[in-house]
């Protein structure tokens, strides 16, 4: 039920904001995204191409929600919700879930007899702010941003392998939230 979904997104208090300026999230990403391509030369041709490893990763999944792998070119066709945006570039309003269960080491035994398999070496947590695209089109967050150097978005992650002790080079694999392929 995509209309009763929409609502239920549109009535947190982020998106209520984004809401009121006549777009929902892909609309928001889709006109931050435009600004970035500009500023790096990046393509839509790239996120097809982005898209399309995580079809065919899902492919290989026997419990992935879609297990279709998808051309470039199919991806490139599919419908456009917020360019550069396609339909086949962002996810389905039931994207799936996930969970984990954090718990100290002093408290598991009484839990489990199994012993623990994963350690949190750090966490951070940090709001955002919500700025429009529209009327600041080089806010100075997203000015200020390196894709490998600490500043506006990706200034938490540094702060976090700091707290860590680690490095990218350290990070075998990482898991990201990924509402749309860029």
């Amino acid at each position: 039920d995509t209309p009763r979904s929409i609502k239920a997104v549109a009535s947190a208090s982020d998106v209520e904001h984004i809401s009121n300026l006549g777009f929902q999230f892909m609309g928001q990403y889709g006109a931050g995204l435009r600004n970035e391509m500009e500023r790096f030369g990046w393509s839509q041709e790239l996120f097809a191409e982005i898209a399309a490893k995580g079809k065919y990763n899902g492919s290989l999944n026997p419990n992935a929600q879609y297990q279709r792998a998808m051309t470039v070119e199919e991806i490139l066709s599919s419908r456009v919700v917020a360019y550069p945006l396609t339909l086949y570039m962002c996810s389905s309003m039931a994207d799936g879930a996930a969970a984990a269960i954090l718990i100290g080491k002093d408290v598991i035994s009484k839990y489990t007899d199994r012993p623990a398999i994963v350690t949190v070496a750090a966490q951070v947590t940090r709001t955002g702010k919500f700025v429009d695209p529209r009327l600041h089109p080089k806010h100075e967050d997203v000015d200020d941003e390196t894709p490998t150097g600490p500043s506006g978005r990706n200034e938490i992650v540094y702060e976090a392998y700091e707290k860590a002790g680690l490095g990218p080079e350290d990070i075998d694999v990482a898991e990201v939230h990924d509402a749309v392929a860029p």
